[in-house]
């Protein structure tokens, strides 16, 4: 993006963020009356829509069905209009397919599938604005859109984006930053436990960036005990990035009103503190 000034020598970004700010969250559930479970979702310009049906009867071959837990079908998708650039956007593209995978992979951690076995439940969720962090905003919406139907879940799954801009973590990138090239991340989080449901990085990042983050505690096996003097207080690049997500992935659970996770949440920004004093005040 030549020419355009991403970060300002205030630490303003360009929509007037600072580094570790959300773009402003509205969600609506329930908006699909035909659907057992709905939702709709905007972070900043990037709207999504999300609908589950089941759990019900498999469809299709019955030999697909699970003996022991429902099976999680997943299908993303992007609206035609969704970018600035009108293109048909065919189901079953390769983007589509993994997207939808990821989002399977994500929630059969935090969905009780051994409740309803040899059974079947559908999520779609669909980008109707595209403006960055979509598939965070897919996961929030999924989210929603599984609690409307009332099917239990071991955590609700939270999710946010992060990437670099001058060597500054930034959280929930817009697609003016994604635009940018540098490296991003995308984290889904089962809050109440710290237990890292996806985290996936797109571009190049150094390994010496990355191991301090991904040695973090909660992005192991969920125990902060087990590990706790992983959290010292690194400046590698990752671990600020792993910070900001953290605090990012917690305001989201504390804008949908998910008030018993507060003490998880002031207990994550306690440890995470030394790593993310340079950003703006904790919403607590």
């Amino acid at each position: 993006m030549a020419g355009l000034e991403l970060l300002s020598d205030q630490g303003y970004r360009v929509d007037g963020r600072r580094a570790g700010e959300l773009r402003k969250i509205q969600a609506r559930m329930g908006v699909f009356a035909q659907a057992d479970g709905s939702a709709y979702i905007e972070q900043g310009n990037t709207k999504a829509l999300a609908v589950v049906y089941g759990p019900h009867e498999m469809r299709g071959s019955r030999s697909r069905a699970l003996p022991d837990r429902a099976l999680v079908n997943c299908q993303y998708s992007m609206a035609t209009f969704s970018t600035g650039e009108r293109k048909r956007r065919p189901h079953g593209d390769r983007k589509a397919c993994e997207m939808g995978l990821q989002l399977r992979q994500t929630f059969e951690a935090a969905i009780l599938t051994q409740l309803y076995p040899r059974s079947q439940i559908d999520i779609y969720v669909q980008v109707l604005q595209a403006d960055g962090g979509n598939y965070a905003a897919c996961v929030n919406a999924a989210t929603l859109a599984v609690l409307d139907a009332g099917i239990p879940m071991r955590d609700f799954v939270c999710a946010c984006s992060a990437g670099f801009v001058d060597g500054t973590a930034l959280a929930d990138l817009s697609h003016v930053e994604e635009a940018a090239g540098g490296p991003q991340l995308a984290l889904a989080l089962l809050p109440a436990s710290g237990q890292l449901a996806l985290l996936e990085m797109d571009a190049r990042l150094h390994e010496d960036h990355l191991q301090q983050g991904t040695a973090l505690s909660p992005f192991r096996d969920g125990s902060f005990e087990a590990r706790k003097h992983r959290w010292a207080p690194h400046r590698g690049r990752s671990t600020l990035t792993v910070a900001v997500l953290i605090r990012a992935v917690f305001e989201i659970c504390m804008t949908f009103q998910f008030k018993k996770y507060k003490k998880v949440y002031r207990d994550l920004l306690k440890r995470c503190q030394p790593l993310a004093c340079h950003l703006t005040h904790y919403y607590v």
